[in-house]
């Protein structure tokens, strides 16, 4: 049995702590490791959230021209997949675009202290680097807008196919949108393949000219240690110190790379982030309508064409006015600049002997309760249905609703009553079914003033009878702005206004208009079912 002397004792020992002391390094150092690719993917997540965020804020805040001229199809495709590319190489950006330049400064400054002559050569790296980024950055730049315009495309084309799945199968166009789905999948790989062949060259350039660099650091290195002028620990310090400086311009360029990619699927979110909300709502809030709203000399058109001209009316509370006209006579328009969804270029709008531009929107809005002619529902519950936007809202508040809107027997007979999904845009009721559930979101808050817009119009006449019957329910002893099609809606009005072209050409009772307004006669005889009570 051998036992170790001093010597070897404190050898062994110091062994035994070396290793400890490099076991520990290694644990800091992957700890370390991690802890930085944490980091950078938190500050990825949090960044692609708080840019959906501000971004769909900022959407929801545009005026509704905005939206006439904008493809769903294609808000959707930036808030989903744009804003993830801009933030996907975030993580890399927020660790290395910091470090990457610091690690350089250390290297270089080894060198220069080491040799002078090899640390320019070293530096000339950089240089090429960063040719080699600004020689591709547009190239780059187009591609990625190609690509992300294509994937956008591709978002309208899924969502228009999906959303008008009936009409694609009831003319057997299936062939048709698959053949133009297909179309924008082959620009998109030859967009994909172009894009890839931009970005990635970078790599063998900057690998080819990190080699030659490497190769003449070795070769002028061995020729200065030959020479008697740099000793073989210093050409082993340089080599090293090289390898780790060019190592690092590498990481940078690929950085910059990164940066490349991230600041051109950016633009199309700077383009939508510029855009300004014409609409800005006042200070004052307003709770409750005491005794009118009025129009003065009020003018709107949209792209250079006159919608309304010269409107002045009054709409006293407690009353139902009707308004009819031909197509295109600008009655949702006359209602919308009510709901201040627009705002007139000529002309003012108050309420009690207030600018509606003086109230908060939110405030403003509260007070209507609207259906549209188009009703939309969500992939929801119905009673998610009936209280959306009215946080709070109760179960009996909800009922009093159904049955103000005639729907509590329908709804009774879902399978899961108020809980039942009732499938994308409400799909699995009937036209009638889901203009009545319209109806109960509409009054579930008990609004101040009711704007009905042609609720009756696409109906069969078993459905209108029931929704009419909900709508008279509604309107009655409440102050009601309608937009009708229909002589059962405007025959019990307090007043019928008749638009065309944007003018007002009369306003009256149905008895009176008969009489004395050969629009009103014309449209009655056309459009309307009966021109006699």
């Amino acid at each position: 049995m051998s036992y170790m002397n001093a010597s070897e004792s404190n050898s062994f020992h110091l062994i035994v702590l070396l290793s400890a002391l490099f076991f520990a390094a290694s644990l800091v150092s992957n700890f370390l490791i991690f802890l930085s690719q944490f980091t950078g993917r938190s500050i990825q997540a949090r960044t692609a959230r708080d840019l959906q965020n501000h971004l769909f804020s900022h959407i929801l805040s545009l005026p509704m021209s905005f939206f006439y001229a904008r493809r769903s199809g294609e808000l959707i495709s930036c808030l989903e997949r744009d804003t993830g590319a801009t933030t996907s190489g975030m993580d890399k950006i927020s660790r290395y675009l910091i470090t990457a330049p610091l690690q350089i400064a250390f290297y270089a400054y080894l060198l220069v202290k080491t040799n002078v002559s090899l640390a320019l050569v070293a530096l000339l790296s950089s240089v090429a680097h960063y040719a080699i980024t600004k020689s591709l950055s547009g190239r780059v730049k187009r591609s990625v807008r190609d690509q992300y315009s294509i994937y956008a495309d591709q978002s309208v084309r899924l969502q228009e196919a999906i959303l008008g799945i009936r009409l694609v199968k009831s003319y057997a166009a299936e062939n048709f949108e698959i053949r133009k789905f297909r179309e924008l999948s082959s620009r998109l790989v030859f967009s994909t393949l172009r894009q890839f062949v931009y970005e990635n060259i970078q790599d063998p350039l900057r690998a080819l000219t990190n080699q030659f660099v490497l190769l003449f650091i070795l070769v002028f290195s061995a020729y200065e240690m030959l020479n008697g002028r740099m000793e073989p620990t210093g050409f082993l310090l340089f080599i090293y110190i090289g390898q780790r400086l060019v190592g690092s311009i590498k990481l940078l360029g690929d950085t910059l790379a990164t940066m490349q990619v991230t600041a051109a699927t950016a633009e199309r979110l700077v383009e939508l982030l510029r855009l300004r909300p014409r609409l800005k709502g006042g200070h004052q809030t307003i709770d409750s309508f005491q005794t009118s709203i009025k129009l003065e000399n009020v003018s709107f058109s949209y792209q250079d064409t006159d919608v309304l001209t010269d409107i002045s009316l009054e709409i006293r509370r407690g009353e139902m006015l009707a308004i009819v006209g031909p197509s295109g006579a600008g009655k949702s328009t006359f209602v919308d600049l009510i709901l201040r969804l627009h705002d007139p270029q000529q002309g003012c709008i108050s309420i009690d002997g207030t600018d509606i531009r003086s109230f908060r929107l939110e405030s403003l809005r509260r007070l209507f309760g609207v259906v549209s002619q188009e009703t939309t529902l969500f992939n929801t519950s119905v009673f998610d249905n009936i209280a959306y936007g009215r946080d709070g809202l109760t179960e009996a508040e909800v009922h009093k609703a159904m049955e103000m809107a005639n729907a509590v027997d329908f709804i009774a007979s879902l399978p899961q009553g108020l809980q039942t999904l009732i499938g994308d845009r409400g799909v699995r009721l009937s036209g009638g079914q889901r203009q009545r559930l319209a109806i109960a979101r509409a009054v579930a808050a008990s609004p101040q003033i009711l704007v009905m817009d042609e609720a009756t119009s696409a109906l069969d006449s078993e459905s209108e009878n029931l929704v009419q019957e909900a709508i008279d329910r509604v309107i009655k002893d409440s102050t009601a702005i309608v937009i009708a099609h229909r002589l059962s809606t405007v025959m019990h009005a307090t007043r019928i206004v008749v638009l065309d072209q944007g003018r007002i050409v009369d306003i009256g009772t149905h008895e009176a208009l008969l009489g004395r307004c050969a629009l009103y006669a014309r449209l009655c005889s056309h459009q309307f079912v009966d021109p006699t009570p």
